[in-house]
């Protein structure tokens, strides 16, 4: 997923196409030249914005998705930019390579190429502001879990802080946010495309209302804010793997009413060409997601109560709003001094299981102290107890005989999943019942396998099961059950 050198003639399908091209260093680049290049292949155009790199450089990025024989023309007003020509062949994606994902089905998610795609995702928000050798160890830590998205801030910059900053300027002196730092960006580049090699999509926080007395963001104006997201846009729209999240907890940013956020989100929609998922993130007031910018819902809850009440919801905003609904952050697996840091790992497994079973997806965060911070803070290390599960709950969720699995009845309210009359996945949570009577369709035999959600073991009772049945449970709580047609 590397962007490719000028000199290729052919890209995989949803590769990246670079061309660079010398111009003007004269005056203010960024605010001052204008770039667009025009794609076509047969019927298909695409109009794609440029930008400037520094030094006299400016990049078209391009994400071609049909194969073929690709040719393109620039226009700009500046002469030495205007009016070139080129082309490329697509070619077919190599393997590993999906596509971005799209929503499918109203409340789901699939690759370009068809393939299934369940949201199992962590928190991370500042692990790639965090310094090289911090970086690449949460790198590694990431190569082995079980996550294939990470929430992360483009904007993680606070004064005192070591860092390479996105505008020119700095803490001290001020910042003009006319002129962006190249190196800033080329060093977020890499790791989108480092997460891109692992499978892992990056879900990029834009904006948020953190550093209150001591951040970047606090120093930025609405024009500041559009000119900044457009260059975001140019910049790393044609990664595959990019989500767009255009703020977290986007009601805590006082400076930002609703027309604010209405603003940025049309930007979105009108400067990224491939229509990547996007959506905003709340503390306590949902946003309206009528908005035909938002792909899916990424929500906030974090106390018991609340956390239960929110997921007897999913069902309702399914039905109001049509939408995937991704419970992004649900309190995290530690023991900070906040309640939102404090939850245990048995009732963050619960809490996944719940939310899958409720029709919805689930997010992973966690606030152990590793002496390095923490995981949702940083990165760095991984020490909770429920990743390991997680990954077997999505072991369970892509090794499940159907895809899109919809909320289903099996009797007695309990929360399932499922494809009728070919599969079924129930989740008992805090309940410890020692047998159960459920209701299955009588024109076929089922077997019923009894899941330890906390053991990560998966046990068949004997036998077949049809109709209006009785099985056994080992009266333990968190357990689940998944019911499968015989062929």
């Amino acid at each position: 997923m590397k962007p490719q050198p000028t000199t290729t003639n052919e890209v995989e399908q949803w590769g990246i196409f670079e061309w660079s091209m010398q111009g003007t260093m004269e005056g203010n680049p960024y605010t001052d030249i204008s770039l667009t290049a025009h794609f076509s292949k047969g019927y298909r155009k695409q109009d794609i914005t440029g930008f400037y790199d520094g030094n006299g450089t400016y990049k078209i990025r391009f994400m071609p998705d049909d194969l073929g024989e690709w040719t393109f023309h620039t226009s700009s007003n500046d002469t030495a930019l205007n009016g070139l020509k080129g082309s490329f062949t697509c070619i077919p994606a190599t393997s590993g390579n999906h596509g971005p994902v799209r929503v499918s089905g109203n409340y789901h998610f699939v690759y370009a190429d068809g393939s299934p795609y369940a949201p199992f995702g962590t928190t991370c928000y500042g692990w790639a502001s965090s310094g090289d050798e911090l970086a690449e160890q949460t790198l590694k830590v990431l190569s082995e879990a079980p996550f294939n998205k990470v929430r992360m801030t483009v904007l993680d910059q606070k004064e005192g802080r070591k860092q390479i900053l996105p505008f020119a300027g700095s803490f001290e002196e001020g910042f003009d946010f006319r002129t962006f730092n190249p190196d800033f960006f080329h060093h977020f580049e890499q790791r989108i495309v480092q997460l891109g090699e692992l499978g892992i999509e990056a879900d990029l926080i834009l904006f948020h209302p953190y550093n209150k007395k001591n951040g970047l963001t606090r120093l930025m104006n609405a024009n500041d804010d559009d000119f900044y997201l457009k260059y975001v846009l140019a910049r790393f729209s044609a990664f595959r793997n990019v989500w767009w999240s255009v703020a977290n907890e986007y009601d805590l940013v006082l400076s930002k009413d609703t027309n604010d956020w209405e603003r940025l989100i049309n930007i979105v929609s009108e400067y990224d060409p491939y229509r990547h998922l996007c959506s905003i993130h709340n503390s306590q007031v949902i946003f309206d997601h009528r908005h035909p910018g938002l792909t899916h819902m990424s929500i906030q809850c974090q106390s018991y109560d609340k956390w239960n009440r929110l997921t007897e919801s999913i069902p309702d905003w399914r039905e109001q709003y049509r939408k995937p609904v991704i419970l992004d952050e649900c309190g995290y697996e530690g023991h900070a001094s906040r309640f939102w840091g404090s939850v245990s790992p048995q009732e963050f497994v619960r809490r996944c299981w719940h939310g899958i079973v409720m029709g919805g997806y689930v997010g992973h965060g966690e606030a152990h102290s590793t002496g390095k911070g923490v995981w949702t803070g940083n990165g760095v290390n991984l020490i909770g107890d429920s990743p390991e599960r997680i990954a077997f709950l999505r072991h369970v969720i892509e090794n499940a005989p159907a895809q899109r699995l919809e909320p289903q009845t099996l009797g007695r309210h309990i929360p399932c999943v499922g494809k009728p009359k070919q599969y079924y996945l129930a989740y008992l949570g805090i309940n410890q019942p020692k047998d159960l009577e459920i209701l299955l369709p009588t024109n076929g035999s089922y077997q019923i396998e009894v899941i330890d959600t906390w053991e990560m073991t998966i046990t068949p009772i004997d036998g077949t099961f049809s109709g209006h049945c009785r099985f056994p449970l080992p009266a333990k709580p968190y357990m689940a059950f998944q019911i499968t047609l015989v062929p």
